[in-house]
C-alpha cells in the first residue's frame, strides 16, 4: 500500500469532516424534517429518527473513504470505522437524552449543556476508541485528548448558544446553527484526529 505525503493533516481531514458534517445535517435537520416534521425533542422515542446515525455514518465513510485514498487504510478497515463512528454518535445522541433527566431539573440551563458535554465527549472519546483500535496513529495520547476534549466542549457550546440563537432568530435561524454545529463539530473532531499523523514536507526537487 503507497502512503501518500500530507502536507497539512490537520487542515484537509478539517475540511472533511466540515463536508461530512454539512451534508449529515442537511439530510437530518433540512431534508428530513422538511418530510417528516417531528424534531427528535418533540418524539417520544427519539431512537426511531435518523438524527442519531446519520451524522456518525457520514462522518466514517467521508473520513474513512479519505484515509483509503491515501493508503492509510484497507476498505475493510475503513468500513469497519465507519460502523464504529456510527455507533459511537448514536450512543452519544441517546446520551444526550438522558443525561438531563437523570438529575434535578432547572429550566434548559444547565442540564443541556451539562448533557452536550457528556454525551459529545463520550462520542468522541468512542470515536477515538474506534480509531485507535484501528489505525497506528491514534495510538498517541496527543490525539485522544485532542478529540475527547474539543468534542465535549462543542457539545456543551452548542446547548449554551442554542437557546440565545432560537431567541434572537427563531427556529429559522435554530436550524442553520444546528447546520453549522454539524460541519464545525465534525470538522474539529476530524483535525483533532489528525494531529495524530505526521506531518510530511516534500523533499528538495519533488514536486
Amino acid at each position: 500500500m503507497t502512503t501518500r505525503p500530507l502536507h497539512h493533516p490537520v487542515m484537509l481531514f478539517a475540511g472533511l469532516g466540515a463536508g461530512s458534517g454539512l451534508l449529515a445535517s442537511i439530510l437530518t435537520w433540512v431534508i428530513w424534517e422538511a418530510i417528516m416534521p417531528e424534531s427528535p425533542f418533540e418524539m417520544p422515542d427519539p431512537t426511531a429518527l435518523p438524527h442519531g446515525y446519520i451524522p456518525g455514518l457520514m462522518f466514517g465513510i467521508v473520513i474513512g473513504t479519505a484515509m483509503v485514498r491515501l493508503g492509510r487504510s484497507s476498505g475493510g478497515r475503513a468500513a469497519v470505522f465507519a460502523l464504529g463512528t456510527t455507533l459511537s454518535c448514536f450512543i452519544a445522541y441517546l446520551a444526550y437524552f438522558v443525561v438531563p433527566d437523570s438529575g434535578p431539573q432547572i429550566g434548559r440551563l444547565p442540564a443541556y449543556p451539562i448533557a452536550g458535554l457528556v454525551s459529545s465527549g463520550l462520542g468522541g472519546l468512542l470515536i477515538a476508541a474506534t480509531g485507535a483500535a484501528l489505525y497506528g496513529f491514534m495510538r498517541q495520547v496527543r490525539p485522544v485528548v485532542a478529540v475527547v476534549v474539543i468534542a465535549g466542549v462543542l457539545g456543551a457550546a452548542s446547548d449554551v448558544l442554542g437557546p440565545l440563537v432560537t431567541d434572537i432568530g427563531g427556529g429559522v435561524i435554530w436550524k442553520l446553527g444546528a447546520v453549522a454545529f454539524y460541519a464545525i463539530w465534525q470538522g474539529a473532531v476530524a483535525a483533532a484526529m489528525a494531529t495524530g499523523l505526521p506531518r510530511e514536507t516534500a523533499q528538495e526537487g519533488n514536486p
